[in-house]
């Protein structure tokens, strides 16, 4: 989460049992992430003017 000045203030994560989640949940939960946060950010003064957050690529 950034704060009205764009500066890191916090972080929104998941956690789950690792049999209980796969890695295609885990990826599916990506988009919803990014936007909780980004709510977030908003509702602590981030403008909406504020470049989109980018979807981590896979790792190999």
């Amino acid at each position: 989460m950034l704060d009205h000045h764009g500066v890191p203030v916090g972080g929104i994560r998941v956690s789950a049992l690792a049999f209980h989640l796969d890695r295609a949940q885990v990826r599916a939960c990506a988009p919803l992430l990014i936007t909780a946060a980004r709510d977030a950010s908003h509702a602590l003064g981030l403008p909406n003017s504020a470049p989109p957050a980018s979807v981590p690529r896979k790792r190999r």
